[in-house]
């Protein structure tokens, strides 16, 4: 008798330790497990390039909140991403994810241009096999046109760039400038144009001066103006002092390092015949990344001509 006495009661302090303490599954109301949690520990792992983390992530993400476009667009993305660095035997799966979760991600939200910009882009890009379709590009150029023109030109000298139409696609960068449209957006096309495409930095260096005369943090052009002023060869006191300025912004996951920006200013303070102090950016470039090959290289080659 006294044992189930003893028994009733412990059943009864069990119980109200529930009641006063309910007990919750780990994925209700944990703020550390919102769909908005997962979606922004994906983005810090995206950008650390832990592209297999942020991937999971963005899965848990879709699970709690399967209809927000931009977590199927950001997991498109990731897609593409992985699909860069896969092997050729899972490359053509995870192009097609990147495509399916870039429509499903339009479809959700049909109203974006951005969406229908990547879709355009990842239809002209990506091979049959993987789900590329160049009618289909064409088809949505055409819708990107209709919502906003300047868009669809800049759109349309991308593709003329990368037929490698050059002439053509100065004339649409041409023709928005003397409009007035969207210049700074044409004038970094036409200086990557020349930079990346036709490898003449003379031609590229204004471009970029003009876009930092305007925005002079934007640092991808600040490091691009100093690398063609150096490439060009006759720019060197410009180029230290953009890249002097570079180096003052914390670096970046997708810009140029700070070592390839210390490798580049002692390329030109050789050009200025200044060999003691083109050793020290080498050596600052060395220091931040030991493994830097060219840095090693012009560091050898500059001891060896200045017989050090």
């Amino acid at each position: 008798m006294d044992h189930m006495k003893s028994v009733c009661i412990i059943s009864l302090l069990v119980m109200c330790l529930i009641i006063a303490f309910p007990i919750y599954s780990v994925h209700a109301d944990d703020p550390e497990n919102t769909a908005e949690s997962y979606y922004l520990k994906a983005r810090a792992a995206y950008e650390q390039d832990n592209l297999d983390k942020a991937a999971d992530l963005m899965e848990k993400a879709l699970k709690l909140d399967p209809d927000n476009c931009e977590y199927h667009w950001v997991r498109g993305d990731l897609q593409g991403a992985r699909a860069q660095k896969a092997s050729i035997f899972t490359k053509i799966s995870k192009a097609k994810s990147c495509k399916k979760h870039w429509e499903r991600a339009f479809e959700l939200c049909p109203d974006s241009i951005k969406y229908l910009e990547g879709l355009m882009y990842f239809n002209l890009q990506a091979p049959g096999i993987a789900g590329g379709d160049k009618n289909e590009a064409e088809r949505l150029l055409q819708e990107i046109y209709a919502r906003d023109s300047t868009r669809g030109y800049l759109a349309r000298a991308d593709i003329a760039v990368k037929d490698k139409d050059y002439e053509k696609a100065r004339e649409i960068y041409d023709r928005l400038l003397a409009a007035g449209r969207d210049t700074l957006d044409v004038l970094r096309r036409l200086g990557n144009m020349y930079n990346y495409h036709l490898e003449d930095y003379g031609q590229a260096r204004p471009y970029y001066l003009r876009v930092l005369a305007v925005e002079p943090e934007d640092w991808a052009i600040v490091y691009q103006a100093a690398r063609t002023a150096i490439l060009n060869g006759n720019s060197a006191r410009e180029a230290i002092e953009l890249m002097r300025r570079y180096l003052t912004h914390p670096a970046e996951k997708n810009l140029p390092g700070h070592a390839a920006a210390y490798w580049r200013m002692g390329m030109a303070y050789e050009q200025l015949g200044n060999p003691d102090s083109a050793l020290a950016c080498y050596e600052a470039c060395l220091k931040l990344e030991p493994d830097y090959k060219k840095a090693k290289k012009s560091l050898k080659d500059l001891k060896k001509k200045t017989n050090r």
